[in-house]
């Protein structure tokens, strides 16, 4: 055992040596996050953008009632139009222009559908919102007018409303945000304890077989098995750190995300995605092990990693695309159940504590099977002299 954790001391201190390595893994699995928050923000300036915006009307004296009705709207502050609508909307100096045409009120007064136009350029984010509450808010009013008109000839506006349909949404809104907008935080987690220990994993054994000193370790009657196990905890120590640092940056980021979310995990919801995470951790660095004593090079290692890393990327999608829904079954499923867990846990959805400890000991139990594959590969001389 005390060669094991020789090995495991080695790996742990060169590991940490490679600065250079280690800060761009930081940023890569860091990065994400943080992005997601400046998009957050974004998105959240847009709505006030559309909470307080200006309209330049053309040919408001054309429907004086609809001008006045539009300026009594919160937050709507009607202006006049530049000479050249569709010129001012290209150059973007107006996001969008109302036109009303001197026929407005001669269709109006015969009944027929009076038209308007909005001038708007689409491709930006915060002009398609605005316009989408412009055209909301005219359809509104048409909506207003057609009810006086059923009134004004005696027929009850109810009429033409057969159905009053009200829709009941069971999903509170946290579950609602963690499933839309924070859909990311379990596929971000699960990203980082496949990036954490990859360097490590990668370098410690094909990179060393690349290099042939990983010979020495054997001349010197190191165990392969406890060779593997030191690696091993090595790449694991890595992947369980930034899997932490990992939620810590969730944690950072959520403060900072905008507050219509409504999602603020508790530091036992915290805990419970940590409990989850970290045996995922934990498989993830014995899988890589398997993987970098397989390949014959430093190189080939990180190209099957990269397969590797779309793992953590198929419950997002499935998720996402309603393929898959919790249930006791997906605890026996590594990646697949820790993301559904952590899922719930951030949406506020109890989690029966044996299946995250289900799901905790068969990550553990896959990857003690992964590490005994990877000492049996070390038999092989294929395996160990690849030169």
């Amino acid at each position: 055992m005390q060669s094991g954790i020789v090995v495991f001391r080695k790996e742990l201190l060169e590991g940490i040596r490679d600065r250079r390595a280690f800060i761009a893994v930081l940023i890569s699995i860091s990065i994400f996050p943080v992005l997601m928050m400046f998009i957050g923000r974004f998105s959240e300036g847009i709505r006030d953008e559309v909470r307080e915006m200006d309209l330049p009307v053309q040919g408001a004296e054309h429907a004086p009632e609809l001008s006045a009705w539009l300026a009594q709207r919160p937050g709507l502050n009607l202006t006049e139009a530049p000479e050249d609508p569709e010129a001012a909307v290209r150059d973007r100096e107006v996001d969008l222009v109302l036109r009303i045409p001197e026929n407005y009120g001669e269709r109006f007064a015969e009944g027929r559908p009076a038209e308007l136009k909005v001038i708007a350029d689409s491709s930006r984010a915060a002009t398609s919102a605005k316009a989408g509450r412009v055209t909301n808010l005219l359809e509104a009013y048409g909506q207003e007018i057609a009810a006086m008109r059923l009134v004004s000839r005696g027929v009850s506006p109810l009429l033409v409303r057969p159905l009053a349909v009200d829709r009941e949404e069971v999903f509170s809104s946290r579950r609602r945000a963690a499933f839309s907008a924070l859909g990311f935080i379990p596929m971000f987690l699960l990203m980082n304890a496949f990036f954490g220990g990859m360097q490590i994993a990668a370098d410690a054994i094909a990179g060393e077989r690349e290099r042939g000193s990983i010979e020495a370790l054997l001349v010197n009657a190191v165990p392969a098995r406890l060779l593997v196990l030191g690696k091993w905890a090595a790449a694991g120590t890595f992947a369980v750190f930034m899997t932490l640092l990992g939620i810590g940056t969730c944690v950072l980021v959520l403060r900072f995300m905008p507050g219509t979310l409504n999602v603020t995990p508790s530091v036992t919801d915290w805990a419970l995605v940590a409990f989850a995470a970290i045996p995922l951790a934990l498989f993830c660095s014995a899988l890589q092990v398997v993987v970098s004593t397989y390949a014959k090079s430093y190189k080939e290692a990180q190209t099957y990693f990269g397969y590797v890393a779309f793992l953590p990327m198929i419950p997002f999608f499935a998720v996402t695309f309603n393929l898959v829904e919790q249930g006791a079954w997906t605890s026996f499923i590594p990646v697949l159940g820790q993301h559904l867990m952590i899922l719930s846990v951030v949406g506020g959805e109890p989690v029966a504590t044996w299946e995250l400890a289900l799901a905790g000991l068969i990550a553990l139990g896959a990857a003690a099977a992964l590490l005994r594959f990877a000492s049996a590969l070390f038999v092989r001389e294929s395996v160990v002299f690849v030169r």
